[in-house]
């Protein structure tokens, strides 16, 4: 399964370019195996990431409460996925919550709607989540503000 691996798409104040630009993207000649636990998709039913074999897939992972990143990317991948420079449905858009404890999949389908019906969305317990983080090399952990700070 051709699956990209790391991807960062120019990030710009503005969001009119009319084809996003392509940064730093890495792909793998040969796949590495991936972790295919059983997760949750944003309509609430299993998924395995082999579900996702026969086309390349963009993965990201992050939260649907993320202020900053995590919507910009995705409103990059819709200004992508929107492009005539590509065959968007040769692409599966994906995005792998980490924070299954506030991302159910009403939540998730409603933080994708946003942006395109085609995104899939995937969460589950960190538990879970982990071990298919780990296989793309992406790090994430829970983030407990302390008392002191206002935000």
């Amino acid at each position: 399964m051709p699956i990209l691996v790391y991807l960062t798409l120019g990030v710009s104040p503005t969001y009119g370019n009319p084809a996003p630009v392509l940064e730093r993207i890495r792909i793998l000649d040969t796949p590495r195996p991936i972790n295919d636990a059983e997760i949750i998709n944003q309509n609430g039913e299993p998924f395995k990431l082999s579900e996702l074999h026969g086309k390349i897939s963009l993965i990201f992972f992050g939260f649907t409460n993320c202020p900053d990143v995590c919507p910009v990317v995705m409103a990059k991948w819709r200004d992508l996925q929107r492009s005539d420079e590509i065959d968007s449905d040769q692409l599966n858009f994906v995005f792998i919550s980490v924070d299954g404890e506030r991302d159910t999949p009403e939540v998730l389908k409603r933080f994708l709607l946003d942006f395109s019906d085609k995104f899939i969305g995937l969460t589950s317990s960190p538990q879970k989540i982990k071990p298919i983080a780990k296989n793309f090399s992406a790090a994430f952990f829970k983030d407990n503000p302390s008392t002191n700070r206002e935000s």
